[in-house]
């Protein structure tokens, strides 16, 4: 920073030659602000003549880098959009008259690109005078020309954005452990992200019975990608309904949620076995009772037709028995 103000302190401090443009005086002469990409600055530059000659005053804009010191302006079909801070600034370039003594407010519009490359950026406003912009801008290289300096940092702009795509477990009911749960995260910022966090496991009661790391490897998921992350519960537990409570959280800039809630079976083989065995058995009851009932109601059929049964057609139940 300190040699690119030496080299436009050069530039702009030749001995004057004679040139009216020494008694224009500009505020402010520098402007330093930190940006980001769409910003929009607004400033008023005051141009006052504090000589005693008529000034015909004609604005140019240049960029400066760092390292190669001044640079040719490049108009604004030409220039690289995203790094060129003089194709953001919009200034009055026609002719400014100043009678002697006179002040006049020029508006300084700067619309950052929203394709800004992050990094410094800076430029030179010159206020030459002359009596048409080619001898202006030949008056600009041979006297002290009064500027406005403007440094702008651009900061990068970080967009920290993700979603949940998916958290289930890998089946509805599981009759041995372990259970698994399966996390993706989709990521729709610009900047990398390491999520966080734990998934708490509850009974059919709500009671909270354990709880699981997310990523403990603290995987990143990258800019514009998604990633599955697992996690393996091998707990022996009871028959019944469990409830899973994701909360994670991601972001440096700012810590953001990630919440959701699943439900899951858990029924034991051993339970399904002994259920299976007591269902069976149960079966086995009723057909057999089934069976026994049938087999009464026709032996007492049987024995009822034996009764009517007789050779003159009378029922004798004094004798039939």
């Amino acid at each position: 920073m300190k040699k690119t103000l030496i080299i436009i302190f050069l530039f702009i401090s030749f001995p004057v030659l004679a040139q009216d443009s020494g008694m224009l005086d500009v505020s402010p002469n520098i402007i330093d602000e930190k940006v980001k990409a769409r910003d929009i600055k607004e400033y008023t530059v005051i141009l006052k003549n504090i000589g005693g000659k008529r000034l015909d005053i004609y604005p140019v804009v240049n960029d400066y880098s760092e390292n190669e010191g001044r640079q040719e302006f490049l108009e604004p079909g030409s220039a690289d959009r995203s790094v060129s801070l003089s194709s953001w600034i919009s200034i009055k370039r026609g002719v400014i008259e100043l009678e002697p003594g006179k002040e006049t407010e020029v508006a300084l519009d700067i619309k950052v690109n929203p394709s800004a490359v992050p990094g410094k950026r800076h430029a030179l406003i010159a206020f030459p005078n002359g009596s048409n912009r080619p001898a202006a801008e030949k008056n600009m290289l041979n006297a002290n020309t009064a500027s406005l300096m403007i440094n702008f940092e651009v900061e990068e702009e970080i967009i920290e954005k993700t979603q949940i795509k998916n958290f289930k477990t890998d089946k509805n009911i599981y009759f041995k452990v372990p259970v698994n749960f399966n996390l993706e995260i989709d990521n729709f910022g610009n900047k990398e992200i390491v999520p966080a966090g734990s998934i708490y496991i509850y009974n059919r009661r709500g009671q909270e019975i354990d709880s699981l790391v997310v990523n403990p490897g603290k995987f990143a998921i990258l800019a514009g990608e998604s990633r599955w992350l697992e996690n393996e519960w091998n707990k022996e537990i009871g028959l019944g309904k469990y409830k899973a409570r994701l909360e994670a959280e991601y972001g440096a800039e700012g810590k953001r949620d990630l919440q959701d809630t699943i439900y899951f079976w858990v029924l034991p083989l051993k339970f399904i076995i002994i259920f299976g065995i007591s269902l069976v058995f149960l079966m086995v009851l009723i057909v057999a009772f089934l069976f026994k009932k049938t087999y009464h109601h026709s032996h007492d059929y049987s024995r009822v037709n034996n009764i009517i049964d007789s050779s003159d057609g009378v029922l004798d139940l004094k004798n039939k028995k």
